[in-house]
């Protein structure tokens, strides 16, 4: 049953036979399956978190870092597609610093190919949506930065 909190990577999980791992997520108390990245937990909760280069079925790379979120207690940015939630974890996708990461990051792609260039999403990538880059509150550079004032 696709609706299931237990459904994981296109299969309907017993959850008799896997254990669940409690954290929270945006402040929120979140039960993640054992072997499931943040993202794929925070897609099942309903949190859009940006991400380009992964794909479900897929081995997580995490070389994009579109879906950098904030763990307490960590010194660095943490990419959720590659990254396991950890029992009492405390895990933030909408952070100040984990959305200028994520913008920061949309902006320089979008600068570099252009809004007209970027693939097609097919419900995949800028958050798990069909919304544009500019929906999520990145801005089109498109061109060099302007130059310093005299």
């Amino acid at each position: 049953m696709k609706n299931s909190p237990f459904y994981a990577a296109g299969i309907e999980i017993n959850k008799m036979d896997h254990a669940t791992i409690s954290f929270q997520l945006n402040g929120k108390p979140t039960q993640a399956l054992r072997g499931e990245t943040i993202l794929q937990v925070a897609k099942r909760e309903g949190i859009a978190i940006p991400h380009l280069c992964f794909k479900e079925g897929l081995a997580p790379e995490g070389n994009c870092r579109a879906c950098m979120v904030e763990i307490a207690g960590e010194r660095v940015l943490a990419p959720s597609c590659c990254r396991a939630p950890a029992a009492d974890m405390k895990v933030e996708t909408d952070s100040a610093r984990a959305v200028s990461a994520q913008k920061g990051v949309l902006e320089l792609l979008l600068a570099d190919a252009g809004q007209n260039r970027l693939p097609p999403q097919e419900g995949e990538g800028w958050g798990g949506g069909k919304r544009s880059a500019t929906e999520n509150g990145v801005r089109s550079g498109g061109g060099p930065p302007p130059p310093p004032p005299p």
